[in-house]
């Protein structure tokens, strides 16, 4: 149990930086290929927990890899972080609401699905 506790700790210690992260990917709505800035919060996060980060993965500028560690076994996680296309809403809103009409948004839901797959790197590590 003391694991489940050390890990539970973190992410709660670090939870607003998650919540943080999360509505910045949401308020940047970048396209696929186009997440500069979603992609960097996100290196640069991680990069401060001490991973080592690999830019320009697979030849796409927008994709990163965040290393920790050596040896066995060697886990992967995949975060994403792109909008759709014609889906811009605003916050907190339970009506469609664009910001910007026929602007990309987040109805997919990546800016959770990034952020969670980065803190579940974050308390792995």
């Amino acid at each position: 149990m003391e694991l489940l506790e050390k890990v539970q700790a973190i992410l709660e210690e670090r939870q607003q930086s998650y919540f943080d992260i999360s509505d910045c990917i949401w308020e940047f709505a970048e396209l696929a290929y186009e997440e500069n800035r979603s992609a960097s919060i996100q290196a640069d996060y991680m990069a401060r927990q001490g991973f080592h980060i690999v830019q320009n993965a697979a030849d796409i500028p927008t994709a990163f890899i965040a290393e920790w560690g050596s040896g066995h076994p060697i886990v992967g996680i995949c975060g994403e972080y792109d909008a759709l296309p014609g889906m811009s809403q605003q916050a907190d809103c339970n009506e469609f609401r664009p910001v910007v009409e026929g602007g990309a948004g987040h109805a997919c839901g990546h800016h959770l699905l990034g952020t969670a797959a980065m803190a579940a790197v974050d308390a792995l590590k």
